[in-house]
């Protein structure tokens, strides 16, 4: 990732912020902490954690991608 955004002339600390907000908002999978407690008592499965999942997931993809660029150039990078 970084040789290629050395080529692009962008910093690699830009993908790599909206690629750590992204992963910290993941509701696709019971990986969560939160999730991994109720998932193993049988509440639900994987499938209903992934279908649910997939509109905040949607909806933090387009957040993020509009508020980087925003806070790359407020931090300078």
């Amino acid at each position: 990732m970084t040789g290629i955004c050395e080529t692009a002339g962008i910093s690699a600390a830009v993908p790599a912020l909206m690629l750590a907000f992204i992963l910290s908002g993941n509701y696709l999978l019971p990986v969560n902490p939160n999730l991994m407690v109720t998932y193993s008592s049988g509440y639900y499965t994987a499938r209903d954690v992934f279908i649910t999942g997939i509109a905040p997931s949607i909806a933090f993809l387009i957040l993020f991608t509009l508020w980087t660029p925003f806070m790359a150039r407020v931090l300078g990078i």
